[in-house]
């Protein structure tokens, strides 16, 4: 378990774009997928205000330079 707080930055066309990330990360290095996934679940059943974030922080930063996901696969 993470907590990551701070923002992703892009540079396009000498203009920094910026996203703010206030992310409670969990990772599964090792054992069943579903003890992760039940985990997952528990804490949003406990705080409403979570919300699974399916993109990478890398592809995100992508996004910000407005390049589409094949773009950002194939880079």
């Amino acid at each position: 378990m993470a907590l990551d707080i701070g923002e992703i930055t892009a540079e396009v066309d000498g203009k920094t774009r910026r996203a703010d990330i206030s992310e409670f990360e969990l990772e599964l290095k090792s054992g069943e997928e579903s003890a992760l996934s039940m985990l997952a679940a528990e804490l949003r059943g406990a705080f409403p205000e979570l919300v699974p974030e399916n993109l990478s922080k890398a592809q995100r930063g992508y996004l910000l330079r407005g390049q589409s996901e094949r773009q950002y696969r194939d880079a």
